[in-house]
């Protein structure tokens, strides 16, 4: 019966309503419904026992490498894209490795601009190199540089990266083997 559909589809969407509402208090029902989702595509990009990272030009932070996923691109080929545009390295998306799909907004994942609100949602691979390449900084980037796990409590990271490289060197930590190389 196509009411009793409509009906309970409406209770449904009431349900997910309350249910973020009851994980995220600080956000009202306004943002929620004028806030646009972006899927981006980041990468991990690490050699022996340090990971890549870039220091972001907009807001001086530390963050990964990555950005939107452009119409008709795989979210690896993007991250690929982003890899070549933010540090001249080439990579071959064959070769990365899921890490995760990102997107709690508990982890800060709700970036504001004058025009709209994003709720953002990475999806991050990682990505072996296997010896160290001239890098070139991008216009999106002031720096670009390898820290390892040690590095990481003195930068000021941008805060949609914590969880993600938490759980790289989490990763790496649980293993047995003593370098990323075998990541």
């Amino acid at each position: 019966h196509p009411n009793h559909i409509g009906m309970h589809n409406c209770r449904f969407h009431e349900y997910l309503t309350n249910h973020k509402m009851q994980l995220y208090p600080y956000f009202t029902n306004a943002i929620f419904h004028n806030t646009k989702l972006r899927l981006n595509s980041s990468l991990i990009p690490y050699y022996q026992n340090n990971i890549l990272l870039e220091r972001r030009a907009d807001n001086f932070q530390w963050g990964l490498i990555g950005g939107a996923i452009e119409v008709g691109e795989s979210p690896p080929f993007s991250a690929s894209r982003e890899l070549f545009e933010e540090t001249g390295i080439t990579g071959d998306f064959r070769l990365f490795k899921l890490q995760g799909v990102y997107g709690d907004l508990q982890d800060h994942r709700v970036a504001h601009y004058p025009e709209h609100t994003l709720h953002l949602v990475d999806i991050v691979y990682t990505y072996q190199l296997h010896s160290l390449l001239p890098l070139r900084i991008s216009d999106e980037s002031i720096e670009l540089n390898f820290f390892s796990h040690s590095d990481l409590d003195q930068l000021d990271l941008i805060r949609p990266a914590l969880r993600p490289i938490k759980d790289f060197f989490n990763t790496f930590q649980s293993s047995s083997n003593p370098s990323l190389d075998q990541h």
